[in-house]
């Protein structure tokens, strides 16, 4: 390649436009060497004389060129030809735009002027090699983007490093960037001590604010600074500027990106719910801890694992039209069973939402206690309802197993005829055992606890084996375990003997083959969380614990929905009259006590008990006093049951007592408030219209002296315990025996004050 040495010869300026006016400023070079007979003041008077150099052809193009940069405030860059004198010269016209926006426009510009002897194969090679170190530098630069682990202040030592040892343009002193705080500078050897520097500045700017900049300094020892390309170079290191701009807004945005799904991956983790993500054909992709913990499997196991695997097989129909419906309708909710990885089986719902890609993200949530709660709630209604029925028929039986037991017991004491005195004392028998039936039923609508006394539960159910020994195959062996050291509880010592004996006689029909049946007692504290989970309410403290168990044929669980209700029965007919569990479970609930069962088919069952210790019990019960059943005091009788009262009434009568008595309690107050001559009133505890506890306070406001003795079909309930500490006499139960009967009314009578009260007890004749 040919050349004359001839070197370019450079022009830099300023060109500053404010109100269409505009000058240069020139930065260093030669003016009179490029425009004969120009100096710098007068080119900076008249700037367009620059365009009088330009060959007549050029003239008009580059003039136009140019005005339209300025007006529309743009970099700008012309070729051109010029005649200096002596020569054609090829020049080149550069303009580049500092700041478009701001209010002055400023360009920095470079006139340069190049030797018309300069081949055209020289300017392309400088050219292709000064585009090779351009491209050299930018690749290096961009590639920084894909260093995504690269912490910022060692993205800018890198940028750094890629321009030290990409920027090939002449005479490159050292860069410097400023970023933040943060300042990183690198200096090459070119520079020599003193000589003068050329610096250019561009900024980096991260979303809209400048957040720092890049300086390039250059050197000459020679103060020669004509052949720099220092347009080309405030290009680049814009470019750069620019590009790094963008690395650094990628950067930041990954790492906020990162710090946002790092919150949200501590917020799946900590949620108490399990959250999925599985594909469009139902693998896992993603799963949270509590996903893990519900289902038992680690994540890794899960990972890749269909979610039907975890279904219970007999749920898999069911979970598969709801992951077809979530396809289609976009959100499904679904509860069923699933397969923990110990082989448990426990129910959850589960919340599918379909996402763009066709995967979906799922919410489960293990809903196990939760549905023993609600099984137990409605466990609870339905037994609510059953008892009121129960309750309802036992009372109003009650009523009239009263009548028969009262006229049978006088009919007994005054027949002579031997045939027909045997006729009455079965009908007598058939009543008790009526009776029974009816306390049963009561027990079981929680309105049959006649008695409160202290009972050693270890004795009581040592009395029940030694009734069993003599009843129950010699096959069964029973065995004891009776660790309660406090053993006492309180309630009705009758119907917890009664409830003992019939799941001894369960248990027993349970072991056609033989087996072990075993008695076990221990002293047990409930906590508020055990209690909280119960289906009635209990109040947590210390109590003692019953364990009736057998290894007998166990029940399934269709069978255990349904083993407390009145009647049902898996016996033969004839065998059973399902009555037995029933009145189990109205003692536990009226000792306000607590039963469970577990049991399972060839496994046996065991049935657990817990009452509530001891307490103190306030009024003890009487034994009756035959001597004390004649008189002839006045007696009001109150009871809605016009049979009730005719047997009452007969009753009284034949012990010698005046008796009145009435169908309501209003018409028995109005007599009162006339007459007032009254020495006991006899009050039937549930009638309509106004009821005993409104007609015993409506007595005691008319005369408080007026013993009472209160009688119901029901229990010893909480009205009448109220009633007792507010001056009732006494209380005593329907049906009741002649002799009892007549026992506590003479009680009554004879008692020096109203306070010394008395609770007959129903213990049989």
């Amino acid at each position: 390649m040919n050349t004359t040495g001839k070197r370019e010869q450079n022009l830099f300026f300023t060109l500053k436009f404010e109100d269409e006016t505009g000058y240069t400023l020139p930065f260093c070079g030669d003016v009179s060497s490029l425009f004969p007979g120009q100096n710098i003041q007068s080119l900076m008077a008249d700037p367009s004389s620059f365009f009088g150099y330009l060959i007549e052809k050029d003239r008009k193009r580059v003039s136009d060129d140019f005005g339209k940069a300025i007006s529309e405030k743009k970099s700008f860059e012309t070729r051109f030809r010029i005649f200096n004198g002596s020569e054609l010269l090829l020049g080149e016209l550069i303009l580049s735009l500092r700041n478009e926006k701001s209010e002055v426009l400023v360009w920095d510009g470079l006139l340069r002027l190049l030797s018309s002897v300069r081949t055209r194969e020289e300017n392309a090679e400088e050219a292709l090699f000064q585009r090779i170190r351009e491209l050299d530098c930018l690749y290096g630069i961009a590639s920084l983007s894909e260093e995504a682990d690269l912490p910022l202040e060692e993205l800018l030592e890198r940028a750094l490093e890629v321009m030290l040892g990409s920027w090939k343009y002449s005479h490159l002193d050292s860069i410097r960037i400023a970023y933040g705080d943060r300042v990183i500078s690198g200096k090459t050897e070119t520079r020599s001590p003193g000589s003068p520097a050329f610096c250019q500045k561009s900024d980096i700017t991260v979303y809209g604010k400048v957040t720092g900049s890049i300086g390039v300094c250059y050197s000459r020892p020679d103060n020669d600074f004509d052949n720099l390309n220092v347009v080309r170079e405030l290009r680049m290191l814009n470019y750069i500027t620019a590009r790094l701009s963008r690395i650094i807004e990628k950067k930041q945005s990954e790492e906020a990106l990162a710090k946002r799904e790092a919150l949200f991956r501590r917020y799946i983790e900590s949620a108490p719910d399990g959250i999925f993500l599985a594909d469009k054909d139902g693998f896992f992709i993603d799963i949270n801890g509590a996903a893990c913990r519900i289902t038992g499997y680690t994540k890794e196991e899960l990972l890749g694992m269909p979610l039907a695997s975890l279904t219970y097989p007999e749920d898999r129909e069911l979970t598969r039209e709801s992951f077809e419906r979530v396809k289609t309708e976009g959100r499904t909710t679904n509860m069923c069973r699933f397969i923990k990885k110990d082989g448990t089986v426990r129910h959850w719902v589960i919340e599918a939402i379909k996402l763009d890609d066709g995967s979906f993200l799922g919410f489960n949530r293990d809903v196990t206690e939760q549905r023993k709660l609600e099984e137990q709630i409605l466990q609870m209604e339905k037994m609510d309802a059953i008892g009121q029925l129960a309750g309802g028929i036992a009372h109003d039986f009650n009523n009239q197993i009263a009548v028969i037991m009262g006229y049978s017991e006088m009919l007994v004491s005054r027949i002579q005829d031997p045939k027909l005195l045997k006729f009455a004392r079965n009908i007598l028998a058939s009543a008790h055992r009526s009776d029974d039936l009816t306390r049963k039923l009561l027990a079981f609508s929680h309105k049959g606890l006649y008695e409160r006394k202290n009972i050693n539960i270890n004795k009581t159910i040592g009395e029940a084996v030694d009734i069993l020994i003599h009843s129950v195959d010699r096959k069964i062996t029973i065995k004891l375990d009776l660790k309660a050291k406090h053993p006492f509880i309180t309630g009705d010592p009758s119907q917890i003997q009664n409830a003992i004996m019939n799941l001894a006689i369960n248990a027993r029909d349970a072991m056609p083959s033989g087996g072990i049946l075993k008695f076990s007692t221990r002293n047990i504290i409930l906590y508020e969380d055990f209690c909280r989970k119960l289906s009635y309410r209990v109040d947590p403290g210390d109590f003692v614990e019953i364990i009736v168990s057998d290894t007998g044929v166990g029940m399934d669980n269709q069978t255990l929905n349904h083993i407390f209700e009145p009647f049902f029965t898996t016996k033969e007919v004839g065998k059973g009259t399902g009555m037995g569990l029933a009145s189990v479970y109205g003692t536990v609930t009226n000792h306000k006590a607590v039963i469970e069962v577990e049991s399972e088919p060839g496994e046996g069952s065991q049935f657990r008990l817990f009452f509530p210790c001891g307490e103190k019990v306030q009024y003890p019960s009487v034994k009756s006093d035959p001597e004390a059943v004649r008189g002839n005091a006045s007696i009001m009788l109150i009871d809605d049951e016009d049979m009730i009262r005719a047997v009452a009434q007969e009753i009284l009568q034949e012990l010698g007592y005046g008796v009145i008595s009435f169908g309501s309690g209003t018409e028995a107050l109005e007599y009162l408030k006339k007459n007032g001559n009254v020495d006991l009133v006899i009050l039937d505890m549930i009638m309509p219209v106004m009821s005993g506890k409104e007609v015993f306070r409506n007595i005691m406001e008319i005369d408080s002296s007026i013993p009472v003795i209160l009688s119901s079909g029901y229990s010893l309930s909480g009205d009448i315990q109220q009633l007792l500490d507010e001056g009732a006499s006494a209380f005593i139960n329907k049906p009741f025996h002649v002799d009892s009967f007549a026992s506590v009314v003479g009680e009554v009578l004879k008692a020096d004050t109203k306070k010394d009260r008395i609770d007959l007890t129903r213990s049989p004749l």
